[in-house]
């Protein structure tokens, strides 16, 4: 009869399920679904029963495919990571919707690779948890500088490395990496996901291009230790928790990379830090191609520099980088330059390879990388070789 709702059969156990694991309370839930509280909760409760159009509704919200409510009884939840993060005072802890979202997709994408790299015989990443914390970040970031192929010459005045050149250098070594523009960077800067077979790392496309390149290095120093997590690396002036230890020491290994202590102890050598020390972090900064606040963790960690100048230091550089991107206007990205920022290079490579061998049909392709199609040509001429030429640029 026309316009009589239908009724969703589905259980109420899995209305909760979806909602709690996509980290919605009631009332956040109730403002995405666009009912009211009272009404999720008699849904919840079995007191009444959502219209097939309200599911549709809610499994958007939820993040989760119309099926997954028709099943007998809620299914185990891909894990979350351990939080390493310290948080602003005052702020609760927790992963947003989000945040949760963005942790599943990860998860979801790892467990693809786990199945198709064996199937494109790309060989285990060896080195996942190959370092201890007993060994020193100096020993960590030696070995780091080895895999990514950091010339022990590499100085001021050679090839300056940008983000890309990173992220690349991090991928040739078989590790993964994604970027979201999803998650707030005061919630996350950085996410690890260690695995032998196909290890991740997440970077905050929010934040500036030289922190992506410090967050890149931290975490793939976690990889190195196989140690997962979900990183802001803010830590305490004096690390207390377990958690604040690892990632006081995955900065230190980060800055290590890139700047080692020798470079800083030689540019003070003919410039010792004074009264326009400021200054010579800008000098510093600009000639290393590494952020301020590099610089001056590395002036702090050598003591040339008090913990509560830094600190201060530190507030300023990001006060003044939310100011600038608040007036900076948003462009949107090409089609598939998003999808390689965001995916990555390697994984993009990965999919198409699987495409090729028919291991994933073109509907699948285009919903591992988020893209249309028709872009497909346009990524493909950035990640795959090209016939006599090497690789693509």
């Amino acid at each position: 009869m026309a316009g009589v709702s239908i009724p969703a059969l589905v259980s109420p156990r899995l209305l909760r399920w979806a909602r709690e694991t996509a980290g919605f309370d009631l009332g956040g839930a109730a403002r995405r679904v666009k009912r009211s509280e009272e009404q999720l909760r008699a849904w919840e409760s079995g007191v009444s029963r959502p219209t097939v159009a309200q599911l549709r509704q809610a499994a958007r919200v939820y993040r989760r495919p119309l099926a997954a409510f028709y099943l007998p009884h809620p299914p185990p939840d891909l894990p979350l990571p351990r939080d390493l993060r310290r948080l602003p005072a005052g702020r609760p802890r927790g992963f947003s919707p989000e945040l949760r979202f963005l942790i599943r997709s990860a998860r979801e994408r790892q467990r693809w690779l786990r199945e198709i790299l064996p199937e494109l015989g790309e060989p285990r990443v060896t080195f996942v948890g190959s370092a201890t914390l007993d060994s020193g970040e100096e020993a960590l970031a030696r070995a780091a500088r080895r895999l990514l192929k950091i010339p022990e010459d590499y100085r001021t005045g050679a090839r300056h490395r940008a983000l890309r050149d990173w992220i690349d250098a991090i991928e040739s070594t078989g590790v993964f990496v994604f970027q979201a523009s999803t998650v707030e960077v005061s919630e996350m800067r950085g996410l690890a996901l260690p695995d032998e077979v196909a290890p991740i790392v997440v970077l905050n496309a929010k934040d500036a291009h030289v922190a992506r390149t410090f967050t890149a290095l931290h975490e793939f120093a976690h990889v190195l230790l196989g140690a997962e997590g979900v990183s802001n690396p803010d830590i305490a002036r004096e690390p207390r928790y377990e958690a604040d230890h690892l990632e006081a020491f995955c900065n230190a290994a980060a800055a290590e990379v890139l700047v080692p202590a020798s470079w800083v102890r030689a540019a003070l050598a003919s410039e010792p830090v004074g009264p326009k020390i400021d200054d010579l972090i800008e000098r510093m900064a600009e000639s290393f191609r590494v952020s301020r606040e590099v610089v001056a963790r590395r002036l702090r960690d050598l003591g040339r520099m008090s913990t509560a100048a830094y600190e201060e230091r530190r507030r300023r550089y990001q006060q003044e980088f939310e100011a600038r991107e608040a007036q900076e206007e948003s462009f949107p990205f090409p089609p598939a330059r998003r999808s390689l920022r965001d995916n990555g290079r390697a994984f993009a490579r990965a999919v198409l390879q699987a495409y090729t061998r028919e291991l994933v049909t073109a509907t699948q392709l285009s919903q591992l990388l988020n893209v249309r199609l028709k872009h497909l040509s346009k990524i493909e001429r950035a990640v795959l070789p090209i016939s006599g030429t090497g690789s693509a640029p």
